[in-house]
């Protein structure tokens, strides 16, 4: 089991913000779902991060989702009984335009659990959704105004689980 640690503000830029892309499969399309270690890892690092890539079924990867500039955002908040110690995460994040793709894409999506990758701006990789618990979809249209206004979508995804970092492999090529 790891032990406590001093933990000091490095000496370095500390970027807020998420990239302008997610990456998103349906717990249904993995072979394996790695897992962070727990309160039972060796080390800090491990208790929260998952190191071990995802692997996936023939045919499936992740899949891109491409977002608006300075329109996403990941929060957190403590769930449950003093020692249920969950946290319920919602990103909240634009995409630009309205197409028929679009549509069916984010509809099939609020139907399913995904596994989402959420890369911030300085690499890190948030992980929504674990293998039986998989984060889901909410969406709502936006047409906008004529004089000054976005179109688009307005997507939200919700997950109940520890917190977790994901630094194994992100494969966009169909597993074989």
């Amino acid at each position: 089991m790891a032990d406590y640690t001093d933990i000091l503000i490095p000496a370095a830029d500390n970027p807020s913000g998420t990239k302008q892309v997610l990456y998103f499969a349906p717990l249904a399309d993995f072979e394996t779902i790695a897992a962070e270690g727990g309160l039972g890892a060796a080390t800090l690092d491990d208790v929260s991060a998952i190191a071990t890539d995802h692997t996936f079924k023939t045919g499936k990867n992740f899949l891109k989702m491409e977002l608006e500039i300075n329109k996403n955002e990941v929060m957190n908040e403590y769930q449950g009984a003093v020692r249920g110690n969950h946290d319920k995460f919602t990103f909240t994040g634009f995409i630009a335009n309205i197409t028929a793709t679009q549509l069916g894409l984010v509809r099939k999506a609020r139907a399913e659990h995904h596994i989402i990758l959420v890369p911030l701006i300085d690499g890190l990789v948030l992980q929504l959704g674990e293998e039986g618990n998989g984060a889901i979809f909410k969406s709502s249209l936006q047409t906008g105004l004529q004089e000054g206004g976005e179109r688009g979508m307005n997507i939200t995804i919700e997950a109940y689980h520890y917190p977790k970092l994901y630094t194994g492999a992100v494969s966009f090529t169909p597993a074989v």
